[in-house]
């Protein structure tokens, strides 16, 4: 009997171990799906995100240095593209560069086209060694004065050529600003016509259509850097320079030069250079601010230029400059002088269509 007690209640355990096992399983079982669930809601808000933008930091160059905005076109433009873009976007920064200090303005160029500098300011005339036919904006003799040059350079032609330009050589013309008629100085020679100028020895930019225009009369080119005119002026290298009068002043030049005749022979276009490169890989938003920082640093850089413009002649005077304006016989004879010569020769690089569409584009806004 004490047998048959001992196998009832060990069968009893073996049962209700087996239940217990049972209940234990049971909520594992039903706890999986459970855990699982929220790990599927985490990611779907993950899927539908829309991408990080890039990160951006755009090196801004150019030469002027850290003088007011209004005192010059070129910080006023950095500064106010500058200041919209880090107001617009939380993914570009800009670093300003002023003085140089990224290397020479034909450096800076080179290296946007490259890619390892993104944006600089500075003469329009240097595009003209990587697509030749933007010479066409400095065609002396061209243009009658600054608005002009503002309002050619904002027409449908002039963007579909700096759109070619972008393609062709990885540089964008995000923007022009023409800073005024350029016209020649001189330390020590008086100036008054054409033929007072021969013999002479300039300094100009490093551009095919600046060394024309000055052999055209009778004078001496020799292209060099804008961070180098000043000490070839002050020490004799060079006898004079062409520039504008917002330039001029800007750089005070007026130091080392003493006569300026007002032959008003090309403009003196700043362009705002862009990697091409980086402007096509941003985002649509962030090309969208570029290009409304743009637009506005450009209308305020503009500003400067004409109010600059309006006191400049008093302006030099009050520094210590001899201020001549030709008559018109002899301003005629200025432009006979270099005018035909470089429209030859601009026809001989370019061909004639380029010259012809940029000429009866002037035309039809005059």
């Amino acid at each position: 009997m004490k047998k048959v007690l001992a196998l009832v209640m060990a069968l009893c355990m073996i049962l209700a171990l087996a239940a217990c096992g049972q209940q234990s399983s049971a909520p594992a079982a039903t706890q999986a799906p459970a855990a699982a669930a929220p790990a599927a809601d985490a990611a779907a808000p993950a899927a539908d995100a829309a991408p990080a933008e890039e990160q951006i930091v755009i090196k801004f160059g150019r030469t002027p240095g850290d003088l007011e905005p209004t005192a010059s076109r070129e910080v006023m433009y950095a500064t106010a593209f500058k200041e919209y873009v880090e107001s617009h976007s939380d993914s570009i920064k800009v670093e300003l560069y002023p003085s140089d200090t990224l290397g020479s303005a034909n450096d800076v160029v080179g290296a946007i086209a490259a890619g390892t500098v993104e944006m600089g300011a500075y003469d329009f005339s240097l595009i003209n060694n990587y697509y030749p036919e933007t010479m066409v904006f400095c065609m002396p003799g061209a243009f009658l004065n600054n608005d002009e040059v503002n309002a050619t350079a904002d027409t449908d032609w002039a963007a579909q050529l700096f759109a070619k330009t972008a393609e062709e050589t990885g540089i964008r013309v995000l923007s022009v600003v023409s800073g005024g008629m350029r016209c020649f100085t001189t330390k020590g020679y008086q100036i008054h016509t054409v033929d007072e100028a021969k013999g002479l020895t300039f300094r100009v930019m490093d551009s095919p259509i600046y060394i024309k225009m000055v052999e055209a009369i009778s004078a001496n080119p020799v292209p060099m850097p804008g961070s180098e005119m000043y000490v070839a002026m002050q020490n004799g290298v060079v006898d004079g320079h062409e520039n504008t009068i917002p330039n001029i002043l800007q750089d005070k030049t007026y130091e080392v030069q003493d006569w300026i005749v007002m032959d008003e022979h090309i403009p003196s276009m700043t362009a705002v250079y862009f990697n091409d490169a980086l402007y096509q890989r941003m985002s649509d938003a962030q090309r969208a601010v570029v290009d409304e920082a743009a637009a506005v640093a450009q209308a305020a850089a503009r500003d400067v230029v004409t109010d600059i413009l309006a006191n400049g002649v008093k302006s030099l005077e009050d520094n210590g400059m001899t201020v001549y304006v030709p008559t018109a016989e002899e301003l005629d004879a200025w432009h006979a002088a270099y005018g035909p010569a470089c429209e030859e020769y601009l026809r001989g690089q370019v061909g004639d269509q380029i010259v012809d569409e940029f000429l009866a584009t002037i035309a039809a806004n005059r």
